[in-house]
C-alpha cells in the first residue's frame, strides 16, 4: 500500500479526533488504510479521550518548540 494512502488516513483520524465525536473517530481508526491493529469499537470514548490528549500534547510541545527555535521549527507526533 502507498505510504499516501497511510497518510491520507492519518489525516482523516486527525480531523475525526478534532471534531471531537468518538464514532466517528472509531470508523477512521477501523479503516483498512490506515494500517492498525484491531480497534474495539466498545471503546470509542476511551480512544477518543486518550487521542484528543495526545493531540493537545503535541500542540504544546509544537508551541514550546517553535519558542526555542525562534519560531522556525515544529515537532509532529501524529
Amino acid at each position: 500500500m502507498c505510504v499516501c494512502v497511510v497518510l491520507k488516513a492519518v489525516e482523516r483520524i486527525n480531523a475525526a479526533i478534532r471534531a471531537g465525536v468518538p464514532e466517528k473517530t472509531v470508523e477512521e481508526l477501523m479503516n483498512p488504510e490506515a494500517q492498525l491493529p484491531e480497534v474495539y469499537p466498545s471503546a470509542a470514548d476511551l480512544y477518543q479521550r486518550e487521542l484528543a490528549s495526545l493531540q493537545q500534547q503535541k500542540g504544546a510541545l509544537r508551541l514550546g518548540v517553535k519558542r526555542l527555535s525562534g519560531g522556525s521549527g515544529s515537532v509532529a507526533l501524529f
